[in-house]
């Protein structure tokens, strides 16, 4: 792989982690478009997993800026207004990053009652 492009793979992982998004990482000087990045992660199995991690620590991220957000939000309705829309886009992004760390839970436990009756082979079939 060119070194140069291992460097800005590299860039483009440490960005995504500190939170940024891909179009706000492709506006910096020096760095590749969308599309080029779309086309390396195709191209090569190593830094489509390391982009996949980086987008996993972007979510861990994001969980802390809620919290960070939430805390320092002054009781000011128009401030409480928007730092639950910023909480809320933050909460949508990090359970689509990491679904299983912060996506909604399924309650998958279910409670039926079932009937079981025991008859004969005779009685189901009729006895000739």
């Amino acid at each position: 792989m060119h070194n140069n492009r291992e460097t800005i793979e590299t860039r483009i992982c440490e960005l995504l982690a500190q939170g940024h998004s891909l179009a706000a990482i492709c506006r910096r000087k020096n760095l590749p478009a969308p599309s080029t990045i779309y086309k390396w992660l195709a191209e090569s199995p190593e830094f489509s997993e390391r982009y996949a991690h980086a987008r996993e620590q972007q979510a861990d991220f994001y969980a802390d800026e809620i919290i960070e957000i939430a805390d320092n939000c002054p009781p000011i309705h128009e401030e409480i207004a928007k730092a639950k829309v910023r909480i809320d886009t933050r909460k949508w992004k990090a359970a689509r990053l990491a679904p299983k760390k912060y996506g909604d839970r399924l309650d998958l436990n279910a409670t039926a009652a079932v009937k079981i009756e025991t008859r004969s082979l005779a009685d189901i079939f009729g006895a000739d």
